[in-house]
């Protein structure tokens, strides 16, 4: 992980548990549950914010710049191993999911 400007925080439901190859730029935000795997990465202006369920980003997996995941109470939002977000996709739990190689996930 790299940069100071990021915000990485933990809430009442959890805290982020981030690889230590994994990368957040500065100005990405990843708060509470969050689990950031190997070589996954949060680009520039991205939002992780887990604050009532898990968010888990798989290996090698990449959320572009601007990006908002978000969970619900209900099954977690995440991102299966090499799984690309493309720029500006939003991801509001509960059960949303992706593979693909661009996830756009609507909420």
């Amino acid at each position: 992980m790299t940069g100071n400007s990021n915000y990485v925080a933990e809430l009442q439901f959890g805290a982020p548990k981030i690889d230590e190859d994994a990368f957040v730029a500065p100005t990405a935000v990843v708060v509470g549950a969050v689990t950031l795997g190997s070589r996954a990465s949060i680009w520039y202006g991205a939002i992780a914010r887990a604050d009532e369920e898990v968010i888990v980003i798989g290996p090698d997996s990449n959320i572009q710049d601007g990006c908002s995941l978000h969970s619900d109470p209900a099954p977690r939002c995440w991102s299966a191993a090499g799984s690309p977000w493309g720029t500006g996709s939003c991801c509001t739990g509960p059960g949303s999911t992706t593979t693909s190689s661009s996830a756009w996930a609507a909420s």
